[in-house]
């Protein structure tokens, strides 16, 4: 009989927990004023790629430039032929980090991506309010039980929950990472220099197509 009114009870806390109201969101101050119930939740990023001669002092430039608009470099890859960086920066420095990187050699391709991740959030927000509802009630319930057998199948239950609340708190923090600081991902290749051969033929070229203009 103690074990069936055991298993209502859990029974009525789960049912419960499904029907719990999630209250106004908001982020915590290490990212900022953050509210999708005022504001849409934007998560932007860039690829931006150049043709440079000198790859080492891309590189150095790339570094100055970047700590100068309050962002860092996550990873960088230096080799003979190519540099290649992966940046995270203000959402709102974004462009102009993108235009004073540009002059460090000639632009191939520039792309900005844009994703409205709202929606997503509240719901993500609600799951965890609804997961830390059921965490606090299993708790509760915990106080409450009278023999070992309750007591370490509350645990068990409380051990699963809690684990999905710590990772819901993990997505949360990831996604509102994303949309304060957005992803840059920065290519240089060396441009080649022609030899004397090669300058030679680029000129020969060169004087053929102002010939046939002219005619």
């Amino acid at each position: 009989m103690l074990r069936m009114s055991f298993f209502l009870l859990l029974s009525f806390f789960l049912i419960s927990c499904e029907s719990y109201q999630s209250g106004p969101l908001s982020a915590p101050a290490a990212y900022g004023e953050i509210s999708p119930a005022k504001q849409r939740l934007v998560e932007r990023a860039g690829s931006l790629s150049l043709k440079a001669i000198s790859l080492t002092s891309v590189a150095q430039q790339t570094e100055t430039r970047v700590k100068s608009h309050g962002g860092l470099v996550a990873s960088a890859s230096l080799t003979k032929n190519d540099y290649t960086a992966a940046i995270r920066v203000p959402s709102q420095s974004l462009e102009a980090l993108m235009g004073a990187l540009k002059s460090l050699g000639k632009v191939t391709h520039e792309k900005i991506t844009m994703e409205d991740v709202t929606a997503s959030y509240r719901d993500l927000e609600g799951e965890l309010q609804n997961k830390r509802a059921l965490r606090d009630r299993l708790r509760k319930l915990l106080g409450k039980s009278r023999n070992v057998t309750e007591t370490l199948k509350i645990q068990k239950e409380l051990s699963r929950v809690q684990g999905e609340v710590e990772q819901l708190e993990r997505r949360r923090r990831g996604q509102k990472s994303r949309v304060v600081y957005s992803r840059l991902s920065f290519k240089v290749e060396r441009a080649r220099i022609p030899g004397p051969v090669g300058a030679t033929t680029q000129g020969i070229g060169w004087f053929f197509r102002k010939l046939f203009r002219l005619n």
